[in-house]
């Protein structure tokens, strides 16, 4: 790792995209695609099978439930004909064996899920969503390869390539500086005002050119947010109070 500098550079800056823009978007598409593999999974397989497994269980249920009615309705043989056909173990006495004893044989839990169709289908809407996601940030990932935020002595170019002369520059606002590394850059061409932003967490050294852009321009500052203390004691509000 390179040591921190200790004065600004002097001359062209060229601020290309920070390493650590690359890891955060990389961990975000490397999420996307999990998401995308889990749900598809779930949608293909594991929903389906579980879905397969509840209702194997609620038949089975259905026939150990239906075992002593039909010994007294004189329909045991009828009974234990549908059961072996469905492949239910009869325990010696010829009863079915309990539904836990039933679903541990199978590693099954004993109350799957039953899932729906609409369930199981939105599955692969997800899986879609979170594929389209990951795509989307594969794609932001090439397009910043080639972008660089530029500082020279009088302007800057943002990484979308407007320049912006420091001359133009009439208002900056910094309260998002300390926490996201956020500059919001105000200023005129012609009559129209624009916005361009200065992001220090994804342009290495672009603190360097805000630095610049403060040290040129005279227009207003905008540094902090007032808090809800500060609002209720200004003298406007303590005006507008009511008596």
């Amino acid at each position: 790792m390179e040591p921190p500098l200790t004065s600004a550079p002097t001359g062209t800056l060229v601020c290309v995209v920070t390493p650590w823009y690359y890891k955060r978007m990389a961990m975000m598409g490397g999420l996307l695609a999990i998401f995308a593999l889990w749900f598809y999974k779930d949608g293909q397989w594991t929903w389906p099978e579980e879905r397969r497994q509840a209702e194997v269980m609620t038949d089975f249920r259905r026939l150990r439930d239906d075992y002593d009615k039909a010994k007294a309705e004189n329909r045991l043989a009828a009974w234990t004909e549908e059961t072996k056909a469905k492949g239910f173990p009869l325990n010696p006495e010829g009863m079915l064996i309990k539904s836990a004893t039933f679903a541990a044989d199978k590693g099954w839990p004993e109350d799957p899920k039953l899932r729906t169709s609409d369930e199981i289908h939105q599955q692969f809407y997800y899986a879609a969503g979170a594929g389209i996601g990951a795509l989307i940030v594969a794609a932001l990932v090439l397009l910043s390869r080639k972008k660089q935020l530029v500082g020279e002595s009088d302007h800057f170019i943002t990484p979308e390539g407007v320049t912006v002369p420091f001359v133009d520059i009439f208002r900056v606002d910094k309260r998002k500086w300390d926490d996201k590394g956020l500059a919001y850059v105000f200023y005129r061409v012609g009559t129209a005002e624009r916005k361009a932003t200065i992001d220090d967490l994804k342009y290495e050294g672009a603190v360097y050119v805000l630095d610049r852009v403060l040290a040129s321009f005279s227009g207003e500052l905008i540094e902090k947010l007032q808090t809800a203390e500060a609002l209720v004691e200004s003298p406007e509000n303590q005006d507008q109070a009511p008596s």
